[in-house]
């Protein structure tokens, strides 16, 4: 039975026929936008060419590693999880970097 709250949050729906609730769906947190999706990807890689083309290595990667964490954290804000090759990405970049530089 639907309470007084649920009812007036739209939270709970009956089906017709009385029959179990029916919860509404959230809608997709996951558009399907192909070429913002290509410039998520490429984000981090475009911004370390042209900054090692205005100035020099170590500036690019360190623009590189904020780069990939900004790209991560975008990418959790859309879907809410980051899939395995993106951690791994993460981790690597973050790690091989910061052992190459120091």
């Amino acid at each position: 039975m639907c309470s007084a709250v649920e009812r007036q949050a739209g939270t709970e729906f009956r089906a017709p026929g009385g029959a179990e609730p029916v919860r509404p769906t959230r809608p997709s947190r996951n558009p399907d936008n192909r070429r913002m999706r290509f410039l998520i990807d490429f984000f981090p890689i475009l911004l370390f060419v042209a900054a090692y083309k205005l100035q020099d290595i170590y500036t690019a990667t360190a623009v590189l590693m904020a780069a990939t964490v900004l790209q991560s954290g975008i990418i959790y804000g859309i879907d809410r999880k980051l899939q395995t090759l993106q951690k791994v990405t993460l981790a690597l970049v973050l790690e091989e970097i910061a052992a190459s530089v120091w």
